[in-house]
């Protein structure tokens, strides 16, 4: 038996470099993803169910996601997406330093996105157009002046702050647009377990901007620009990051833990909003059962159809199992293509 499952190790280590191989042969800065549409919506209310949504991809398992600092190297995170006929649905829940902390207070220097958040970014058109500036194309005033797309940080609070929040309830801030303020999306953060959780909807009808001015549909095929920020560790007394008038990052350095999902925040500094990962709609999901050990295959193999179980199968059965879905992820749509 160990002879077999050595040799199944090694053949999931030979496809783990074919699939990096395959991918970074590419050329492009765009990562691709594929999203499905569900039949049941998930509900935003700050609880990730088993099953409630469609997996996109997870890290670390996904080495393609650009990150900073040490301590993330260390954690899990899991990003999910879906859409319906009226909505888009994404969550995240990433594992985080203890204790949990994050808040706004301005007065303070102590900001929204110095301590636990996700800072999302959304361009309801294709990110790879010209008309998207990269990192070193344009100023703040350009990009909050040019109505390129909707940027938000959402937190789940942990201390009171007078007259801006209490504390153990979501809360959020508008960067560009105003998409949550607007109430053009709805959204939930929670804290449980040493995990976050983050989840919003964004009707269809909101998919506008004033440079692609007619929203975008439910239709197979539709793609728009998306990225995130997780941070991860509380930076907000840092004597560096308040001498930065309270902002972690100068000149590209940073004191805080980060996981992006693609190459727009991952620029030093600036945003690269050409380099925002595009979203492509898929038809309808069918989730993959693996609790049937023979069935008819699926119609569509893909590692957003497999989810992580949260307490991994164990013994020499478990192991294969574990071997045959990291050869599945890895050599199937496992989101990483790049254009």
């Amino acid at each position: 038996m160990k002879k077999a499952l050595s040799a199944i190790v090694a053949l999931v280590m030979l496809f783990s470099c074919f699939a990096v191989f395959a991918v970074s042969a590419e050329e492009g800065n765009n990562r691709e993803f594929i999203i499905y549409k569900v039949s049941t919506p998930p509900t935003i209310d700050g609880v990730i169910e088993d099953g409630e949504y469609p997996l996109v991809t997870a890290w670390p398992d996904d080495t393609e996601m650009p990150h900073r600092g040490d301590y993330v190297a260390n954690i899990e995170a899991y990003f999910y997406m879906c859409y319906d006929d009226e909505y888009i649905y994404y969550a995240v829940k990433t594992e985080c330093d203890d204790p949990h902390i994050a808040v706004m207070d301005n007065g303070n220097k102590r900001y929204i996105f110095n301590a636990h958040h996700i800072m999302t970014l959304i361009i309801p058109d294709d990110p790879s157009k010209d008309i998207y500036p990269g990192a070193d194309e344009y100023d703040w005033t350009t990009i909050y002046n040019g109505g390129y797309c909707y940027e938000w940080t959402m937190i789940y609070t942990s201390d009171a702050v007078t007259g801006v929040h209490e504390a153990n309830m979501p809360f959020y801030s508008d960067h560009f647009g105003n998409l949550i303020s607007g109430n053009k999306a709805t959204y939930a953060t929670k804290n449980a377990d040493g995990w976050d959780y983050y989840e919003v909807k964004i009707p269809w009808s909101s998919m506008s901007s004033a440079k692609q001015s007619t929203p975008l549909t439910a239709e197979e095929g539709t793609i728009f620009g998306f990225d995130f920020s997780i941070g991860l560790t509380n930076v907000s007394d840092d004597p560096d990051v308040i001498a930065n008038d309270g902002y972690d990052g100068n000149d590209g350095i940073y004191k805080g833990n980060y996981l992006y999902l693609a190459g727009c925040y991952a620029a030093s500094g600036v945003k690269a909003l050409n380099e925002s990962a595009i979203i492509t709609l898929g038809g309808d999901y069918n989730p993959i059962d693996l609790s049937e050990e023979e069935s008819s295959a699926p119609t569509q193999t893909s590692a957003e159809d497999i989810s992580k179980p949260d307490t991994p199968p164990t013994g020499d059965n478990g192991f294969v199992a574990l071997a045959i879905i990291s050869v599945i992820s890895l050599a199937g749509a496992i989101v990483v293509k790049r254009r």
